[in-house]
C-alpha cells in the first residue's frame, strides 16, 4: 500500500522552486529539478528519517541499503535524499516495520502529521512545501514525533 509519493507535490514544488530562484521563464536543469523534488518531499523525508533513527525501517531497506540507512542514523544523508535514491520517491508500507504500519495510517497519512509538520516549518521561518530542513532543525522536530509514537501506542494499551 502506498502512503504517499513525490509525483503528488512535485509540479507545484517545481513551479514554487522556479518562481523562487526567478528561472520560472527558463526550462529546468537536472539540478533545478532535484531542488524542486527535495522541496516537494521534504515532510516524506523529515518522517523517514524519525523512522529509521528508531531503527522502525522495513526490512528491504535493510538488505539493500544498510549503509544508507547508517548514514541517514548519523545526519550523513537527508532522509529526504535517503527518500528520492532508495526509494524511488514512494513511501510504500513495506518502507517501515509492519508495527509501525497503523501508526503511519492514523497518524502520518491524517491531519495530525500536517498539522505538527505544518507549524514546526513556520516556526523555523519556512513556508511548507518551499521548505527543505537541514540536521539540526530535524532534531527539533524528532522530539515532535517521539510524542506522537508515545501517545498513539498509549492508545493502543
Amino acid at each position: 500500500m502506498t502512503f504517499e509519493r513525490l509525483d503528488t507535490y512535485y509540479e507545484d514544488a517545481l513551479r514554487a522552486y522556479m518562481e523562487i530562484e526567478k528561472k520560472s521563464s527558463c526550462t529546468p536543469t537536472a539540478a533545478d529539478k532535484l531542488a524542486a523534488s527535495r522541496m516537494g518531499c521534504n515532510h516524506i523525508g523529515v518522517f523517514l528519517t524519525w523512522v529509521i533513527r528508531r531503527n522502525l525501517e522495513g526490512d528491504i531497506h535493510r538488505q539493500y541499503v544498510a549503509r544508507e540507512l547508517e548514514q541517514v542514523r548519523h545526519g550523513e544523508l537527508t532522509g529526504v535524499d535517503f527518500f528520492l535514491q532508495c526509494c524511488d520517491g514512494k513511501f510504500w508500507d513495506e518502507d517501515v516495520q509492519p508495527e509501525l504500519v497503523p501508526f503511519v495510517q492514523k497518524y502520518y497519512c491524517g491531519e495530525a502529521f500536517w498539522k505538527d509538520y505544518v507549524d514546526w516549518v513556520l516556526a523555523n521561518g519556512g513556508i511548507p512545501m518551499e521548505y527543505v530542513s537541514d540536521w539540526n532543525e530535524y532534531l527539533q522536530f524528532e522530539p515532535v514525533l517521539d510524542a506522537a509514537w508515545a501517545a498513539y501506542r498509549r492508545e493502543q494499551k
